[in-house]
Formats: C-alpha cells, sequence, structure tokens
C-alpha cells in the first residue's frame, strides 16, 4: 500500500478522539489530494476500518439519485450514529 493511503488513515485516526464524524474528502484535501480513483478510496476505507473497528463507512449524499463520487460522499461515523 502506498505511504499516501497511509498518511490519510492515519490523520482520520487522529480525529477519532474528538469527532463522530470524519469525511474522507475534507482529509484528502488537507493533504493536498483533489481526485482519488474508486479503488484507493476502497483501500483507504478498509485499512481504516480495520484500524478502527468502532467506526462504520457511509455515503453522505443530500440526493441518493445523483451519481456522486465515493471520494467526495465517503464519511465515517461512530457506531452508535449509526
Amino acid at each position: 500500500m502506498k505511504a499516501w493511503k497511509n498518511e490519510i488513515v492515519q490523520e482520520m485516526g487522529k480525529l477519532t478522539t474528538f469527532q463522530k464524524e470524519i469525511s474522507l474528502y475534507e482529509t484528502a484535501r488537507k493533504h493536498g489530494i483533489k481526485h482519488l480513483k474508486t479503488y484507493d478510496v476502497l483501500d483507504i476505507i478498509k485499512l481504516f476500518i480495520e484500524k478502527n473497528p468502532s467506526y462504520k463507512a457511509v455515503r453522505m449524499v443530500s440526493d441518493p439519485k445523483k451519481n456522486i463520487s465515493l471520494f467526495t460522499s465517503a464519511t465515517f461515523i461512530t457506531n452508535d450514529l449509526y
């Protein structure tokens, strides 16, 4: 796995101490990443969930009928919010 994926997962891991909702897109933007391929997003989701089993991955969209990328909509929430 590439180092930048681990950096994003580590950054989101730091946010778990005080946030119940963590956006993959916002975290990646802080690292200067503007676009990700779907398989990269899936790798990050899998790695984050393995390291933080109290979180679930969900898609946050205003209109579920619109085709919105997984990168911009992937959000992690704690199990107690689900």
